[in-house]
């Protein structure tokens, strides 16, 4: 496909290389016309042979492997307390609903004085190990470039989350993050 109309997203005019046909189509169309793919609203190319479709399929699936392997992935970092576990005892997170309760820490059973363990009741210092595994998974996970944690408006968020009894908190969801989250 030789691309010859204005470049970018969106529908743009493609010539094809092989049956010489210009239209106006989406990515997914000329795919679907290259694939030999009906249902996709264009008339699928009968120039492409058979070992050329073999080796664009490669092409396309390769792409699609690349895009995927891409995609964030579930990254847990080692502390001094077992972080699955950890996270698994202080908070249920559903991705669907993305409700997050902090219940506090069950105390595990620890070969430590009464002493030492009064203070990190006290200072509550499981739930701060657990919650800066969270922040730097975060900033792993999503590529996130670390002078975000200074940025004020990250850090007013944590304290007033820290400082405020959040329990049925909803996180809000990308769309709501793009529009109406912003509107206000």
């Amino acid at each position: 496909m030789n691309n010859v109309g204005d470049k970018g997203g969106g529908n743009v005019i493609f010539q094809c290389t092989f049956c010489n046909m210009q239209f106006k189509e989406t990515y997914y169309r000329v795919k679907a016309h290259l694939l030999k793919l009906s249902g996709y609203g264009i008339k699928v190319c009968a120039e492409v042979i058979p070992q050329i479709l073999v080796e664009l399929q490669k092409v396309v699936s390769d792409a699609e492997e690349r895009h995927k392997s891409n995609q964030p992935k579930r990254v847990f970092l080692p502390s001094s307390i077992n972080s699955r576990e950890q996270i698994r005892m202080t908070s249920r997170f559903s991705m669907h609903s993305s409700t997050l309760r902090i219940e506090g820490v069950q105390s595990k059973k620890m070969k430590t004085t009464e002493t030492s363990s009064s203070i990190m009741k006290a200072f509550n210092m499981q739930v701060k190990d657990t919650l800066d595994d969270l922040t730097v998974i975060f900033f792993y996970s999503t590529r996130l470039s670390f002078p975000v944690a200074r940025n004020s408006y990250f850090i007013e968020s944590i304290v007033f989350a820290a400082l405020n009894n959040c329990a049925e908190y909803v996180l809000p969801g990308y769309n709501n993050l793009t529009t109406t989250c912003l509107q206000k």
